[in-house]
């Protein structure tokens, strides 16, 4: 391979950068001197001012286009030499790209050679290659048969899983205790009085109850949505024995202490055309066997008719 000569096309040499150095700064400097010489004119020869405007503004502008002019006559003679310089290196490379040619010409013949070893090669490869590739589907479609196979499975361990929670829920639904009240009895409903009650509880569930307590109130109204106070009603002290509480037995518990006096006003609305009632409301607390707290809500309503009181969320 041949070495590109050092001097290449468009490249400045010495002598045409002192030359475009000397002249263009020429060329400028004596257009300021003829710039001052036109002001020197027109300020001191040229009486009229808008005269003396005009003069030195027209004769600046010719000026001006004269330095261009020539400014480009430089700038175009250093370019045509440049080019001069540039045909002689062109045809010096050409030769030189001449002898690379021939060599490569010449490198070509062994290329042939190593272009059929080659060829033979990829042949070789290319069949090994499929059959790798062969090999890589069989594998893809083992693979894709075990993912199938692990997704089953996964999805029929959450079925086991959903399946026994399920029966979990569905167990302790089942052996949970169920409290429901079977009597409710009340003394000294009269005006001037607090009430006294007793609400007798019964375990109707499967397994026994422990920490049984129930929370009451009293209220004369219309309906309980409507009422504005409840006022507490308290069991007396040491009636509330054993907070065990069997499957199928009963638990009654004495509410003796209230803020609650039924009055005339009391009286009177029970026996209005549009009778109010007098309601005992409240909620039983316990906990099941596996010690979770469970609730029921109750609400009695006494009727005078009877001297009996009927469960509200049943009317």
């Amino acid at each position: 391979m041949g070495n590109v000569p050092s001097e290449t096309c468009g490249q400045d040499v010495p002598g045409d950068e002192g030359e475009q150095a000397v002249t263009i700064p020429r060329i400028i400097i004596a257009a300021a001197i003829l710039l001052g010489v036109l002001a020197f004119i027109a300020w001191y020869f040229v009486n009229e001012h808008s005269e003396r405007i005009r003069f030195i503004t027209v004769n600046s502008l010719s000026l001006l286009v004269v330095v261009i002019i020539a400014i480009q006559s430089v700038i175009y003679r250093r370019e045509w030499r440049v080019m001069q310089r540039g045909l002689r290196q062109t045809d010096k490379v050409i030769e030189t790209m001449q002898g690379q040619l021939d060599a490569i010409n010449e490198q070509a013949g062994h290329l042939s050679v190593q272009a059929e070893a080659a060829k033979e090669a990829a042949d070789m490869a290319k069949g090994q290659l499929v059959a790798l590739q062969h090999q890589e589907q069989a594998q893809v479609a083992a693979l894709e048969q075990q993912r199938t196979m692990v997704a089953q499975n996964e999805r029929a361990v959450k079925a086991a899983e959903e399946s026994a929670k399920t029966a979990q829920r569905a167990l302790e639904i089942d052996e949970a205790p169920y409290f429901g009240i079977t009597k409710i009895e009340i003394e000294e409903l009269a005006a001037g009085h607090c009430p006294k009650i007793r609400i007798t509880f019964m375990n109707g569930g499967k397994t026994p109850a422990w920490n049984f307590h129930a929370i009451a109130g009293v209220f004369v109204g219309y309906r309980p949505d409507l009422v504005s106070e409840i006022l507490t009603i308290e069991p007396e002290l040491g009636n509330l024995g054993d907070t065990f509480v069997p499957s199928g037995q009963e638990k009654t518990i004495h509410y003796v202490k209230t803020n609650f006096r039924f009055t005339e006003e009391h009286v009177k609305a029970m026996n209005d055309d549009h009778p109010q009632r007098f309601f005992v409301q409240g909620t039983a607390h316990y906990r099941n066997m596996r010690g979770k707290k469970m609730w029921t809500e109750f609400c009695g309503v006494y009727y005078p008719s009877t001297g009996k009181f009927g469960d509200y969320y049943a009317t």
